[in-house]
């Protein structure tokens, strides 16, 4: 345990010192592209029995100054292109963690909010962002995860829905049918076509609320991004009778009356955080 919290110790302060640029965080740490061998390597001497390694753990054969000394071929080191650029991607693995309420220590809540404005104020496009600010592929499931990310950060992208489903009515019009994930900038080419993927779309629906359900403390925490709502609480459902009970939040964001239209379990404490802050206990309500 000791080593892996001095390596997050270690991450924190490697990613936070040299993972910033001015108001967003880099794609990579590593700004040149190393020498690598051209056609796979298939220059190189067959090697009987695995690669050769060096007393450095390199390759037998060993580099210099981006060319191969030992045989074969290389292109040589050079400039990382799209190292600095602005990615959608920064947010992506918090998801998860902010809709059950599981805190991650270290993280820097207001740059993620910085660099999720940024990056997606850089990359917008007619129909959403490219994965970076030096792509033109864009794919909606993962716009749509930036916008989930965005909501427990008290950012409200979700009319960003508009562009998808956009984007959707111009390709079942004049390509194909049901869900594609995948367009291409400058080509309107297509791929990741009929494909599942859209149901991320489900995530806008709790993450309206802030919704956070914890089945083991037996709490859901709210930190509502707009109101009214109306909303399923389908944790709680009753599938075989058909039932599922709706969260109602009226009023004020930061001090809303919450009620709830149909039954959910007994014993179940409903809290309130403040919008934007997805790591916090927040204060026990009242729900009508």
């Amino acid at each position: 345990m000791e080593s892996l919290l001095a390596h997050q110790e270690c991450l924190d302060e490697v990613i936070g010192g040299e993972g910033w640029l001015e108001d967003h965080y880099v794609v990579a740490l590593n700004q040149v592209r190393p020498a690598a061998p051209v056609n796979g390597g298939a220059d190189y001497p067959p090697i009987d029995g695995g690669m050769p390694l060096d007393d450095d753990g390199g390759m037998g054969w060993g580099r210099d100054g981006g060319t191969a000394t030992g045989g074969g071929y290389t292109t040589p080191a050079q400039p990382l292109t799209g190292w600095d650029s602005y990615s959608i991607y920064t947010t992506n693995g918090l998801v998860y963690p902010m809709r059950s309420g599981l805190a991650i220590a270290g993280l820097d809540l207001e740059l993620l909010r910085r660099d999720l404005r940024a990056a997606s104020g850089e990359t917008m496009d007619e129909y959403g962002s490219p994965h970076t600010s030096h792509e033109d592929n864009m794919w909606v499931s993962q716009n749509i995860w930036r916008d989930i990310a965005a909501a427990y950060l008290g950012i409200d992208y979700i009319d960003h829905i508009e562009r998808y489903w956009d984007l959707q009515l111009h390709i079942n019009t004049r390509k194909f049918g049901a869900f594609t994930d995948v367009y291409v900038y400058g080509r309107d080419s297509t791929s990741l076509d009929y494909y599942p993927r859209g149901v991320a779309a489900y995530g806008l629906i709790g993450a309206l609320a802030g919704l956070q359900y914890d089945a083991v403390a037996g709490t859901v925490s709210l930190a509502p991004l707009r109101t009214p709502l109306r909303l399923p609480l389908t944790m709680f459902a009753d599938w075989a009778a058909g039932g599922v009970p709706w969260l109602i939040v009226e009023g004020e964001p930061g001090a809303p009356t919450v009620r709830i239209e149909g039954t959910i379990p007994e014993g179940i404490e409903f809290r309130l955080r403040p919008r934007g802050e997805p790591f916090v206990g927040g204060e026990v309500i009242e729900v009508g």
